[in-house]
């Protein structure tokens, strides 16, 4: 063959295989072009699914957290369900403007005036968050608004968790979980910035129902269901419920969550703290006698007032002078009487500051006058003719009870006393480390000196005071303990005395607590002005007896969560179900 030929020949064969290789590295470069584009547009689906997600699950945290701040500031209405077709329940609840007609209402209106106490700027806290106004209804709605089914916007989450104003939410600052955050987190930078999170987020009550439990260390369980909700677009209509509401967004998300919280029972305040509170009383405000009568509901300013420096706690009063469970009012308000001046905090402050207020707690019991104690220890009339060693106790000689407090085994020296009945500068004297308790069947009137100073193991509880009102000591004249403590003397000592006026003159300091009937109202036994009558200092552990109350089943507290899951969501979405009526 004609080499030239041969050569063109060959050249054109070369032409065509690599035309064709250039043509198969073109299909493969697209194939791969488009596996890439293709799993990109994935993964973006991907992030904008999970995105949606953690903003759908962060809205449902965020209206769990909304439900469980109403129910913690009216506890009560943590006992009842949502919706029902009668009784009691967030969808018929208020305070009522007359006459509550039941306990609920009754409760409803007690925590309504006890919360406006001396701010009238509170005066319709409690009825706001139990149906809000209409221009804070979308804001802020309350337990009766939930209620409804609807849809509620949650608050602009950058607003409210980003504290310190960095354009950033950290992990600090994120008030849901670990998972949400890091489902929100897409960025993988530990903090949530505005491209991550949008605010078109909603929530809304399907229901909520409580369950009585047989368990007596809970009042029963409350399942809340909720739903949260997350658009691209704002939503334009929130009382859509419906499962497919959202099918035109198509960067939606909507979850349901099912969280059980035991109900359990609680004390008030002045009952939670190591120490008893300064002044318990059952009769009428602390004010000093004579201006009893200026406490009028026309009129809550009134002068004077006993200062303390602790927990001031009333309870079981009269209908004439405090709290009537019939009509849940107070004649007067007592708590909003009291001048909250009157009320001092130690320095440094407790965390929660000392407070007066009414509680719906009985007293205790005494605890029973011993028996078999030495004859010498018994039926004694401590006066001023005794000689001082006599007024000293322990006194040489004296036997020691063998008692058990806060666990460990104690040596108390117990005495019987008919009265004390102290005047000019003879008083008692506790010695400083030794623990006395007299139970004390008449009146006292006088001065007891228990200054621990700088005594190890001294504690104002050492001193123990029980008073019984025995009519065949007192017959039928009112009981009476008034307290002197002179400048620069001091009482360190728990006194219970459920019967009796208390009282206390004198500038010198008092350090313990004083429970009874009523302070202030012995004539001859006034304050001296601006002085602080009590100073709270006995711990419950240093009581021979247990008189802690017990924890309230009229006075709800949220526990923990305790089940927290994810429900599908049933199509058509259904509207709150009444709870079957009681």
């Amino acid at each position: 063959m004609n080499n030239r030929l041969y050569l063109h020949l060959m050249a054109n064969r070369e032409k065509g295989f690599a035309l064709a290789l250039a043509l198969l590295i073109g299909v493969i470069i697209m194939g791969t072009g488009i596996t890439v584009m293709m799993r990109v547009q994935g993964d973006q689906s991907k992030v904008i699914a999970q995105k949606s997600r953690a903003d759908a699950l962060s809205s449902s945290e965020a209206g769990v957290a909304r439900v469980r701040d109403l129910l913690n500031s009216i506890r009560v209405m943590a006992t009842v369900p949502s919706n029902c077709t009668s009784g009691d329940c967030w969808e018929w609840a208020e305070v009522p403007t007359g006459n509550p007609s039941t306990n609920f209402q009754r409760d409803l209106k007690k925590l309504a005036i006890a919360t406006a106490c001396g701010n009238p700027n509170r005066n319709n806290e409690i009825a706001y968050k139990i149906l809000a106004p209409t221009g804070q209804r979308a804001v802020n709605p309350g337990l009766r608004d939930l209620a409804s089914g609807e849809w509620f916007q949650l608050e602009d989450i950058f607003r409210v968790y980003d504290h310190d104003r960095d354009g950033f939410i950290t992990r600090e600052e994120w008030p849901g979980t670990d998972e949400v955050f890091d489902a929100i987190d897409i960025n993988r930078d530990d903090k949530i910035s505005p491209d991550e999170i949008n605010d078109n987020r909603y929530y809304r009550v399907v229901g909520y129902n409580f369950t009585p439990s047989s368990d007596p260390n809970i009042l029963g369980l409350g399942v809340l269901t909720l739903e949260g909700r997350s658009r691209k677009s704002a939503e334009t209509d929130l009382t859509n419920i419906d499962i497919n509401r959202d099918s035109g967004d198509n960067a939606a998300s909507r979850n349901r969550v099912v969280v059980t919280i035991p109900i359990k029972p609680s004390l008030p305040l002045a009952f939670t703290r190591t120490t008893v509170p300064a002044l318990w009383i059952r009769e009428g405000a602390p004010e000093d006698e004579g201006q009893t009568g200026q406490i009028t509901v026309s009129n809550p300013n009134y002068s004077g007032g006993a200062k303390f420096q602790g927990d001031v706690v009333m309870s079981d009063t009269t209908e004439a002078t405090g709290f009537v469970e019939e009509t849940g009012t107070l004649r007067p308000n007592l708590e909003c009487h009291i001048n909250q001046n009157n009320i001092q905090q130690p320095t440094p402050a407790p965390n929660t500051p000392y407070k007066a207020q009414f509680v719906g707690v009985p007293f205790p019991n005494l605890p029973p006058i011993p028996t078999g104690l030495p004859s010498g220890q018994q039926n004694l009339a401590l006066n001023d003719s005794l000689s001082v060693a006599q007024r000293t106790f322990p006194r040489q000689g004296d036997t020691p009870t063998t008692r058990t407090i806060n666990g460990q085994s104690v040596q108390v020296y117990e005495y019987i006393v008919n009265n004390i009945n102290l005047s000019g500068n003879d008083k008692i004297t506790i010695t400083p480390g030794q623990r006395v308790v007299f139970y004390v069947k008449g009146n006292i009137d006088g001065e007891i000196e228990h200054n621990c100073g700088n005594v190890t193991g001294c504690k104002p509880g050492n001193l123990q005071i029980y008073a019984y009102n025995d009519p065949n000591i007192l017959g039928a004249a009112p009981p009476q303990i008034c307290l002197r403590v002179r400048p620069n003397e001091r009482l360190e000592a728990f006194i219970f005395a459920p019967a009796y006026s208390l009282g206390k003159t004198g500038n010198g300091d008092f350090v313990g607590a004083a429970w009874g009937k009523n302070w202030g109202k012995i004539s001859t036994c006034a304050p001296n002005s601006g002085a602080v009558a009590v100073i709270q200092g006995v711990e419950w552990t240093d009581l021979i007896e247990n008189l802690k109350p017990n924890p309230l089943n009229t006075l709800p507290q949220l526990g923990k969560i305790a089940n927290w899951f994810e429900e599908s969501i049933p199509s058509p979405s259904p509207s709150p179900s009444p709870s079957p009526s009681p």
